[in-house]
């Protein structure tokens, strides 16, 4: 799988960019990791935009951890306001790769994970229209 930073969403998708990650840091979101016995396991997570990186800090002793560490593999999820899809849905897919933590995550204890992209699906439910608008981004 090509991955690329969040800075590469950004230049090549600007518009997008700026709508996933709205839904992505504007509250909880689900990550989807693999287990040993290569069955999911999902996790609430907050979500950080960093100096053209997508971040998510965590405990050191987290299962989800285990499981970026061992195979990198991940499914990111937007939280929905309603059943009708909200202001969007936004699934992130991609690789996570273990970095230095920043400062303020260091102190409370946290490692970091940094979020490589994949691929990106954005589905929007406009007002008044029967079909969703939907958005697919892949690395170059």
């Amino acid at each position: 799988m090509d991955v690329v930073d969040w800075a590469g969403l950004e230049t090549h998708a600007p518009d997008l960019a700026a709508h996933v990650g709205g839904r992505l840091t504007g509250g909880l979101c689900y990550l989807s990791t693999v287990r040993p016995d290569g069955f999911p396991r999902v996790h609430p997570v907050g979500v950080h935009v960093r100096a053209g990186r997508l971040l998510v800090p965590m405990t050191p002793t987290s299962p989800k951890g285990k499981d970026l560490q061992r195979t990198g593999r991940f499914a990111l999820h937007c939280s929905v306001e309603d059943d009708q899809g909200g202001e969007g849905e936004v699934l992130v897919t991609g690789l996570g790769l273990e970095i230095d933590s920043p400062e303020d995550f260091a102190e409370r204890g946290w490692i970091t994970f940094h979020l490589r992209i994949g691929e990106v699906l954005a589905v929007r439910h406009p007002a008044g229209e029967d079909s969703p608008n939907i958005s697919r981004w892949k690395p170059l």
